[in-house]
């Protein structure tokens, strides 16, 4: 069994070209046993399912049944930091799903990791009891810090998410937990190619939020490219605050500036070295003691 998640553009400074990030895809899912099952996200590439092998069995998941998937959630719901939902799939459907690491997009996994269950023979009842346990990794919408009422929250996320789409599902779910509240976002680009490739992307992405920080961009395994910088991405941001800062700046501005609700710090960089020091931060001031 295999699972496909996405197949979008991203690590370009690899594969050269999508088409060839693609070809991965279908050498991967040509290598499902006859007899096998590849589930896969309907927003994949048609041709990566199309090279499935015969006898592999094909299963496409996604949010609704509008989006015309075999497997699918129903009556999605927030609350808190849960989300709960109803799973509807070729064996089956299994309500009173409670997921605790939030986000849509979370949803979305736990689709296609409930149908390998369900395949491999667990019952409804454990089903929901693993999904209920599930506690996510590391930076991947781990809360950090959080305080004040349901009805004036005030929150710290921190999520490992460095392409377009993954930030566009992080922030959407953001919104979706604290509608109305006020989102400030520091965001530090990874890669060169990554940035030059994807920048209207990461704009558009990121103007989701009511502010946004930047951070000069993390080179990891490449030399600089001239004219590639955090600029490009803001330059294109709509957000009404913008700005390029410094690691430093950004903690002296959390410990001054106190018009945002929720805070978000995005990247696959050394990003996550601010966490700690902001943690604290935000833990004198919306709740009155260091962490």
């Amino acid at each position: 069994m295999a699972i496909i998640t996405s197949t979008d553009a991203d690590h370009l400074d690899i594969y050269g070209h999508q088409e060839a990030l693609i070809e991965s895809f279908r050498q991967f899912v040509g290598q499902i046993q006859p007899g096998g099952t590849l589930i896969i996200n309907h927003t994949a590439d048609p041709s990566v399912a199309a090279a499935a092998p015969a006898g592999v069995r094909v299963v496409r998941y996604g949010l609704s049944p509008e989006q015309g998937p075999e497997l699918y959630a129903s009556h999605i719901t927030a609350q808190g930091h849960t989300f709960r939902f109803a799973l509807h799939g070729p064996q089956g459907a299994v309500d009173a799903l409670e997921l605790a690491v939030p986000g849509h997009h979370n949803v979305e996994n736990m689709l296609a990791a409930a149908c390998v269950a369900q395949a491999y023979g667990l019952t409804s009842e454990q089903l929901r009891a693993a999904v209920a346990a599930y506690r996510g990794v590391k930076r991947r919408f781990e809360f950090i810090v959080t305080a004040g009422s349901p009805e004036q929250p005030h929150v710290y996320v921190d999520d490992y998410a460095h392409h377009p789409r993954e930030i566009e599902a992080f922030l959407r779910s953001l919104r979706t937990l604290y509608p109305g509240r006020r989102l400030r976002v520091v965001f530090q680009p990874h890669l060169f190619s990554r940035t030059r490739d994807f920048a209207p992307g990461f704009a558009e992405s990121l103007s989701l939020a009511d502010q946004v920080v930047l951070l000069d961009i993390y080179p990891a395994r490449e030399l600089p490219m001239p004219g590639v910088t955090s600029e490009l991405i803001l330059s294109q941001i709509t957000a009404t605050e913008k700005s390029l800062q410094t690691k430093e700046e950004i903690l002296r501005n959390a410990e001054t500036n106190a018009n945002f609700d929720v805070l978000a710090t995005v990247g696959a960089g050394d990003i996550d070295q601010l966490v700690p020091r902001l943690k604290n931060i935000l833990n004198i001031r919306w709740n009155g003691a260091e962490a």
